[in-house]
């Protein structure tokens, strides 16, 4: 008990210590707007969030439904780099933008969401596509379940929840009722005391005020208008079994909600049961009667919204007693559905009443979970959002410290409160079960006491006591620390907040080299409290057998998981972990995301894997199927095919022209003994470069990087980046022979009445690709993408459809632009003739400089969180540099518009090599 409890005031006190001071400025202005700032020199970009508390929840009964419609205004009338959201607590509206168009960027939000007017023709196209899509959505199966569940769990006032706007009456309104509708919500709720901004900036927080004083302070003050509202009778009943024709026959789906737990309760037990082998997931695997395939047919989560909290447990459960067997005589008289799910609830009552040992480690996973959320800046503010949204006072005094209450609320539980407050509540209980098996056991239903839901009675609107109401809504660093850093790189006296994010970022830079010559590259950041760390591996696709290095890698990730696995067992690892892995032409990368408090058991997990872990018979046969089905899957696209083939000449002669080989079938010899020995190659020192971002010093990244692979031996000599090809081919044409085919696993038998008939044609809607070959220089790549971007979207507009823009790589010096579907290529090559000429003639102008705000966000915003700014290290470590992406920026930054027009001209030809199909038509 001692050791536990030492245990549980070490983690409260980590937590503590984290947020003991408030890590935001915040200000408000004299019209009650409050402004949250969090400066952070790490992120490239400015991300700003305008939080208005008029979400569902917002809503009455008689004006449900208008709240996301005033959304929906905006996002279909605002500037495209404006993102829009309504969730239960709020409306959000969200722009990031290059740091040195931080105000441009709060002027278009003001003006966008706050200012701006809307036509009558603007408001009622919103109206209508919008009554039309809830129709429709109410008639689908996930309609009725939202429907069914929310009307009953929020039975007073369903209409508060984004399934409650009732669309047989919303759809009656005339264009002058319409807007007034908006009109009077706008002025009900979009006031500043109800509204704040969340800010994320390598800016100065004293910059940010004044621009916020700038574009904010005319939105006028006014008081938060509340008006009554009704309440319906509170649901009575607890268990529902929700019935459609679509359900599946073989599953029977079950939903627990416990609705009258606090906040902390649900979030501590929903850690207690998603834990590694809980007591809840092993009591319901070995129960015989529910039937449970596997602890991916289970699922378990806590929420808040509207400022109720719950815990939601959910199940997929097949016909009793499928996986044990089992005597008749031993078997359960009632195997319905309805006993299933009685059985279910009981065990999981039981399961929460935790030993002291399962709620230390609840409350430990709890406490991670949140650190981990709040992982780096732009996320700590998004949960700082979403904690106001829900907030129902902010005030300036107590604000914080119900904050940092909410966070640490879980250590103050005891295993007997959770217990009692679980045994106190009867939880709403929906079993949601095909037509036919419900009137095949309804006995059972009825004896037990369930109510039956279908599509006529689920939402709110249609049940019987309710239709007479219904039918009558019908009718950290200093601002001078920062500078005098940056003072030491640049003389000029007006330093910009390019060269400012520069200078700060490549102090946080420190490469060295392990004793064993792997190189480490470490970027501290230290407004993050997560760390990621990225292996690259030399060879990648190139690698001897073809697709082989793909399969060892994917191997070795799956092989980090387990020791991870292992290690939590032990209780070594409290935070989740993320681990990617992928292959490209010449390296492989492996990324894990970790707490800082978890690195070094995650790094010796990583280290463990390649030293002792090994590939099974049945794994190496997994990882062969799964990558011969990928890339076939791959091929079966036509766009995808004719990529391979227009890379395949152009590489031709080159050692690239084999990676795109499409007739030599893949990992065709692949027997378990080559994976096996050519998994050993992985213990090779000499394949890896290691990169860490987050909450770490380079210091503490330096010892235990050497205390784990710095134990690996170089097998082979260390040897320069394989180089990459760069064939000069910048014009001229190619056309492939394309395989149409369409496949499906259904066999025909099976196939619905309504399946589409395919039949013979030599009229094919196929794709084109335009190829420009990147710069060598590693900036000038950068711009060579930001204009194919741009071209991309002036293509997409002239043509209406989708135009995809690929960036070139280190590893692959070519950028494209795709259309996937076109009957005629004129169209195509006229729209890029088109759009280069708008393009150039945009960059003649002084406007042509906006542009470099749109590049510098598109660019960079992955340096808002670790794994981005990791990748984009190693990016630049393949081209010799790990601060290259610092140097792109900077290189954006202080473009002129004669160098645009340059670049412009040199990097997009008039006629760009570009592939299409032998099929296409002219």
């Amino acid at each position: 008990m001692k050791k536990l409890t030492s245990l549980l005031a070490f983690f409260f006190f980590t937590l503590v210590s984290v947020f003991c001071a408030e890590p935001f400025a915040t200000y408000t202005l004299s019209n009650g707007l409050t402004v949250f700032i969090k400066e952070d020199s790490s992120v490239a970009v400015t991300t700003i969030e305008l939080a208005v508390k008029a979400g569902y929840s917002s809503q009455t009964a008689d004006d449900a439904g208008i709240a996301p419609l005033y959304v929906r205004l905006v996002d279909e009338n605002a500037d495209s780099r404006i993102n829009t959201s309504c969730n239960a607590d709020s409306a959000s509206f969200t722009i990031t933008a290059a740091a040195s168009k931080t105000d441009q960027a709060f002027e278009l939000l003001a003006q966008e969401c706050i200012f701006s007017s809307f036509t009558d023709e603007q408001i009622l196209n919103s109206y209508q596509t919008y009554s039309q899509e809830l129709s429709a959505y109410e008639q689908t199966a996930t309609g009725l379940i939202n429907s069914a569940i929310d009307s009953r769990v929020f039975s007073e006032q369903p209409w508060k929840q984004d399934s409650g706007a009732y669309p047989a009456a919303f759809a009656q309104y005339s264009a002058e009722e319409i807007r007034t509708k908006v009109t009077m919500l706008r002025d009900r709720l979009y006031v500043p005391g109800n509204a704040a901004l969340f800010v994320t900036t390598p800016r100065t927080a004293s910059d940010i005020v004044k621009m916020v004083e700038q574009h904010f302070a005319s939105w006028k003050a006014q008081a938060i208008f509340v008006p009554s509202d009704k309440k319906l009778p509170k649901e009575s009943k607890r268990k529902f079994v929700i019935t459609d024709d679509s359900f599946s026959e073989a599953l029977t789906q079950i939903v627990v909600q416990f609705v009258t737990l606090s906040a902390s309760q649900a979030d501590t037990l929903s850690a207690a049961f998603n834990a590694l082998s809980s007591t809840y997931t092993q009591r319901l695997l070995s129960d015989p009667l529910i039937a449970l395939r596997s602890d991916a047919y289970l699922a378990c989560s806590s929420t808040q919204r509207g400022g109720n909290a719950r815990l939601i447990l959910q199940a997929l459960m097949e016909e009793p007693y499928s996986f044990v067997q089992t005597e008749e005589s031993q078997k359960e008289k009632d195997c319905s559905s309805a006993a299933q799910a009685e059985r279910f609830v009981t065990l999981a009552k039981e399961s929460a009443h935790l030993t002291r040992r399962q709620l230390v480690a609840a409350q430990a996973q709890v406490q991670a979970s949140y650190k981990s959320t709040m992982g780096n800046s732009v996320q700590a503010m998004q949960v700082l959002c979403d904690f106001w949204s829900h907030n129902a006072e902010y005030g300036s005094g107590g604000f914080y410290e119900r904050f940092l209450d909410m966070q640490t609320a879980s250590f103050s539980l005891s295993h007997t409160e959770l217990a009692a407050a679980v045994d106190a509540e009867e939880p709403f209980v929906f079993v949601l079960v095909n037509t036919k098996t419900y009137e095949a056991q309804k006995k059972s239903f009825d004896s037990l006491g369930w109510t039956l839901v279908t599509h006529d009675s689920a939402a709110w609107y249609t049940r019987p006591f309710l239709k007479q109401f219904s039918q009558g809504l019908k009718d950290k660093i200093s601002t001078q620390a920062k500078n005098k850093i940056a003072s030491l790189y640049f003389a000029d006296e007006a330093i910009t907040e390019a060269q400012r994010f520069y200078a700060i970022n490549k102090e946080q830079l420190y490469s060295t080299t392990l004793s064993n010559g792997i190189p480490l590259t470490v970027k501290s950041s230290p407004d993050s409290q997560t760390i990621t760390v990225s292996l690259a591996i030399q060879g990648g696709k190139l690698s001897g057998t073809p697709y082989l290095r793909t399969i060892l890698v994917n191997a070795f990730a799956a092989n980090i998981q387990a020791e991870i696995n292992a290690l939590r067992l032990k209780n070594a690892f409290i935070a989740q972990t993320l681990i990617k892995a992928w292959t490209e032409e010449t390296l492989s990368y492996i990324t894990i995301q970790c707490n800082q408090e978890d690195l070094e058991a995650c790094l010796t997990a990583t280290c463990n894997a390649v030293v002792f872990g090994e590939i099974t018979p049945v794994m190496a046969d997994n990882l062969v199927y799964e990558q011969k089905a990928e890339v076939n899957q791959y091929l079966q696209n036509t766009t995808n095919q004719l990529q391979t083939q227009a890379l395949s000449l152009l590489f031709r002669g080159t050692p690239y022209e084999k990676l795109y080989d499409t007739n030599t079938s893949i990992l065709e010899n692949a027997q378990y003994n080559l994976v096996a020995l050519a998994y050993t190659q992985l213990l090779d020192a000499a394949l890896y470069s290691i990169v860490m971002t987050g909450d770490i010093d380079s210091e503490s990244a330096v010892s235990l990087a050497q205390k784990t692979f710095g134990s690996l031996k170089e097998q082979t000599v260390r040897s320069p980046y394989q180089p990459i090809p760069h064939p000069e081919k910048n014009s001229g044409t190619c056309y492939a022979q394309l395989n149409h085919t369409f496949t499906t696993d259904m066999p025909a038998e099976l196939a619905s009445e309504d399946s589409p008939i395919l039949v013979p044609t030599t009229e094919f809607s196929d794709p084109v690709i335009m190829f420009f070959r990147a710069p060598d220089l590693a900036s000038e790549r950068q711009v060579l993408n930001a204009l194919v971007q741009t071209l991309s979207h002036l293509m997409e507009e002239e043509l209406s459809q989708t135009v995809k823009a690929q960036a070139a790589r280190a590893q692959l010096p070519y950028a494209s632009i795709s259309i996937d579907s076109l009957l005629h290529t004129a169209l195509f090559d006229q729209a890029y003739q088109n759009a280069r000429t708008h393009l150039l003639e945009l960059l003649s102008k002084p406007q042509g400089l906006s542009l470099i705000s749109d590049w510098i966000v598109s660019a960079f915003s992955d340096t808002r969180t670790n794994e981005g700014t990791a990748l984009l290290i190693q990016e630049g470590i393949r081209d010799g540099n790990a601060a290259q992406y610092l140097e792109d920026y900077l290189f954006l930054e202080t473009l002129s518009l004669e160098q645009l027009l340059f670049y412009a001209k040199t990097l997009l030809p008039e006629h760009p090599f570009t592939a299409y199909s032998k099929d296409s038509e002219q």
